[in-house]
């Protein structure tokens, strides 16, 4: 006589596998999402505040290049420097990110006359 009240160990194996194995699919999965979210996130601040240095310049006529500063964002170095091209003032941002590998982003505004 058989007892079908119960789980035996062979389904409880197969079940503990499926279920590590989901486990350790999605843990390397989130870390990575979590790390562009970082990415993202800081490149965001670093372009808010090179927005606001641009519209800084824009606001005061600079025309002449500004020469290059740093400031910190979120506590990170980020060097900022301002070139004119044509009519446009060319503001540019460069910083280590979160992976430590240098990123650059740069902003246009137009000089009124």
């Amino acid at each position: 006589m058989q007892n079908t009240k119960g789980f035996s160990l062979i389904e409880t194996l197969v079940a503990l596998s499926i279920l590590v194995t989901v486990i350790t699919t999605f843990i390397p999965i989130k870390t990575t999402i979590m790390l562009h979210r970082d990415i993202l996130h800081q490149k965001q601040e670093i372009l808010n505040s090179l927005h606001e240095e641009l519209q800084f310049s824009l606001q005061n006529n600079v025309s002449d290049p500004i020469k290059p500063y740093t400031v910190h964002v979120d506590n990170t170095p980020v060097a900022i420097h301002f070139t004119v091209e044509e009519s446009l003032l060319k503001g540019c941002a460069e910083w280590k990110n979160v992976k430590n590998k240098q990123q650059q982003s740069c902003l246009y505004g137009y000089q009124t006359k």
